[in-house]
């Protein structure tokens, strides 16, 4: 397959130099990914901004972007003239489990190949730096495309996968997004003359819940979530219709 290589920790991190490395084995490996640290930056673009990009190697790229930058410019220009099969972005240094999907580089890279009509696929491990756990999970990756078949390389498939900090998996299990408990603080400080401020916080504690994302993870197990491109919440439907029913009724307010 030719698959489209991303992630938010920079084209130089482990993560992505390991995936690079192992898929090239079986399958051709295209890479555009952020100059820089991008971390946190969702789905942010970088519109009618200039951004700077460097060649770094055959078919890979740099771009002074985020990760949907990266994603969206590789498609409309670096590689433009390839037929993808998916997008891979990862492998991300740290997990992205329950509320981090909402503020991950790393799953907006995959999301935004979901938009653009390729299966995509979001990869993190609950680790930073261990060499040697980017390798197994690359490797336990390698193994998962083996599997995959036209019926689930289809457009619209957002897959986010989450490798627990070890050599030795105990197996893989489809998950549901589990909840995270984060306890962000703000620290206000002057630098250079300047009113500044850090979000900072504590390491996220989880709540246990059978077949979450993290308590599989937790458990030693390879966590598959699939994830929707859903853009309204028809939970709410009904409620907001009755909500308009008395707006046009003017039984809330009159104007």
């Amino acid at each position: 397959m030719r698959l489209l290589l991303t992630n938010d920790d920079g084209y130089s991190a482990e993560g992505i130099q390991v995936l690079s490395r192992v898929l090239g084995e079986e399958h051709e490996v295209y890479i555009t990914a952020p100059l820089s640290q991008q971390s946190g930056t969702s789905h942010a673009m970088s519109l009618f901004r200039p951004m700077e990009f460097r060649q770094v190697g055959e078919r890979a790229y740099a771009l002074a972007g985020t990760p949907a930058d990266c994603v969206k410019v590789a498609l409309l220009h670096f590689f433009q003239d390839v037929k993808f099969d998916m997008v891979v972005s990862g492998i991300n240094h740290g997990p992205n489990m329950g509320e981090d999907i909402f503020y991950s580089g790393t799953v907006a890279g995959a999301r935004e190949g979901t938009l653009n009509g390729l299966p995509s696929v979001a990869l993190s491990l609950n680790e930073w730096e261990h060499p040697l756990y980017f390798e197994q999970a690359a490797r336990f990756f390698l193994g998962i495309l083996r599997c995959f078949d036209e019926d689930v390389l289809q457009p619209g498939l957002l897959l986010n996968i989450n490798f627990p900090h070890q050599t030795v998996y105990r197996g893989i299990k489809i998950t549901h997004l589990g909840k995270r408990v984060y306890r962000d603080t703000v620290s206000v400080f002057s630098q250079d003359g300047k009113n500044c401020v850090t979000i900072e916080g504590e390491w996220p504690k989880f709540v246990p819940e059978e077949g979450t994302d993290m308590s599989v993870v937790e458990a030693g197990f390879v966590s598959l979530t699939p994830l929707a491109i859903e853009r309204q919440d028809k939970r709410f439907l009904v409620h907001i219709e009755k909500i308009l029913k008395k707006y046009e009724k003017r039984t809330c307010f009159s104007l």
